[in-house]
């Protein structure tokens, strides 16, 4: 039955119009041409990048592809190279001397591919052949070039479940934290209310632990390596590092309006007044960073702002749950209109920031989680020390607590990881789904909302202008445009 499977597999793989495309390549190699389709496969459907088409190399003997990793990327060129053929320096200056940013993807035997990306470096001559390692395909001597890994992922099919469950983790993630964030704002207790500025600490704090972890892991488990790497990243580039105060500090600021806002809105009235940081954020974009938007995107954000001003559309129903309300609903709506500011502008400068240097993400949020951690035990200080003084750091604190600060810290490395794996409209559909799960749970379960028609209007509204915002045309769609 495997060998039935396998082979059904690579009978459609072989009939795809790009295979036969390269086959008229001439190229002779049919593992290196068949290779060169997986890794087609990968880069089109499991990392989206745009305009990919197949190239034919003669002095390679190979089949190379160039794309572009979005449409607004320089060019690069793919190198495919299967298991059983191995590649010389010679190989390697040819691509490398072309002046186009070149990638080599090894194709192992099970479909694995790994990416190395190719920087020239001194030439030197090529290596004496009794001290090539041809199981390798790539000389022992010490390269002229410099290799970056850039990823290793499994198999086309793998990759693509890894999309969709990250999707669900973006789902269940985002839900569960506005609820349970509700929850435990409003939960009635004889012990008093846990302090929001407490919970945005131990969150930077957790932050700072799963990116270190995660730098240990990179690093091969190594202490030193895990060392010199914040070393060099941090504390040798001091004007780098102060960069991240300004957005630390709004993040900061935003994390605890957040706490306030679901101290006063329902877990469904905040999620999709919350969207309208699509809003600020683009604005910011096409302000900072030039960014420049489609008609179809100022569409979507003119339903945005339609839909949210129903959302927030007066309820007259005699079925509301009025009695159940607790805090005020205009401080809720200021703590969310001020954190969409403030989520759009940081985001944007953080951003900004990321585009100039070339620190890892996980090295920024590692800085941002330092100043985070500064500015939220200034705010406990200026804002709760009293209580803290009375009642204790801690004060309040239950097992929804502790779930409402880990779901948070990990937002940011859940969102990470379907931009790696997804794209923009099927983060879209995680989002609606939030939306629409959040409302369902909020009126079954909570019990603190009840929606009208004017909600449910526009929730839709809201739901589509996210997806008409990020949607993004195929390169090939649009003919006129270059």
């Amino acid at each position: 039955m495997a060998e039935e499977n396998r082979a059904s597999s690579s009978n459609w793989m072989t009939q795809h119009p790009v295979y036969q495309d390269m086959l008229n390549l001439g190229v002779d190699d049919g593992a290196q041409v068949y290779g060169a389709l997986l890794v087609y496969l990968d880069l089109t459907e499991v990392r989206q990048w745009t305009g990919v088409v197949p190239v034919a190399c003669p002095e390679l003997r190979a089949v190379l592809l160039k794309g572009q990793e979005k449409a607004s990327k320089e060019l690069q060129v793919v190198y495919p190279l299967p298991a059983c053929r191995s590649v010389s320096h010679k190989d390697l200056r040819c691509i490398v001397g072309s002046g186009t940013p070149a990638l080599l993807c090894a194709v192992a035997s099970d479909s694995t591919l790994v990416y190395q990306r190719l920087s020239d470096g001194l030439i030197t001559p090529e290596p004496p052949e009794d001290i090539q390692d041809p199981t390798l395909g790539l000389s022992t001597k010490q390269s002229p070039f410099s290799y970056e890994e850039v990823s290793s992922i499994p198999s086309v099919a793998v990759a693509k479940r890894l999309k969709y469950v990250s999707l669900g983790v973006l789902v269940l993630q985002t839900t569960s934290l506005v609820l349970t964030m509700r929850y435990s704002r409003t939960l009635q207790s004889d012990e008093p209310r846990y302090l929001a500025s407490s919970a945005v600490v131990f969150t930077e704090i957790l932050k700072i632990f799963i990116c270190t972890v995660l730098i240990f892991i990179n690093k091969s488990f190594s202490v030193r390596g895990l060392y010199l790497e914040l070393k060099e990243q941090i504390i040798n580039k001091p004007f780098d590092t102060i960069k991240l105060a300004i957005p630390s500090g709004i993040y900061t600021l935003q994390n605890n309006l957040l706490y306030v806002a679901l101290s006063n809105l329902d877990a469904a009235t905040y999620q999709v007044t919350y969207q309208l940081k699509i809003l600020t954020t683009a604005l910011f974009s096409v302000s900072m960073l030039g960014k420049r938007l489609g008609i179809v995107q100022w569409f979507s954000l003119l339903l945005l702002m339609i839909g949210i001003a129903f959302v927030q559309w007066p309820s007259r129903s005699p079925n509301s749950f009025e009695e159940k309300e607790t805090g005020s609903r205009l401080i809720g709506m200021l703590a969310v209109l001020v954190a969409c500011l403030s989520s759009g502008f940081a985001g944007v400068y953080f951003e900004k920031i990321l585009k100039e240097t070339k620190q890892s993400v996980l090295t920024r949020n590692i800085q941002l989680g330092l100043f985070g951690l500064l500015f939220g035990l200034t705010g406990v200080f200026v804002q709760d020390r009293e209580k803290v003084r009375e009642n204790g750091f801690l004060q309040g604190y239950n097992s929804v607590t502790c779930a409402v600060v880990v779901l948070q810290a990990m937002g940011g490395l859940i969102v990470a990881a379907v931009i790696k794996y997804a794209d923009n409209i099927l983060k879209s559909f995680a989002m609606s789904g939030s939306i629409m799960l959040s409302t369902f749970i909020s009126y079954i379960w909570l019990q603190d909302f009840n929606p009208s028609s004017m909600f449910f209007m526009g929730a839709v509204l809201v739901i589509i202008s996210t997806f008409l915002y990020g949607y993004e045309r195929k390169s090939g769609a649009s003919p006129g445009k270059p």
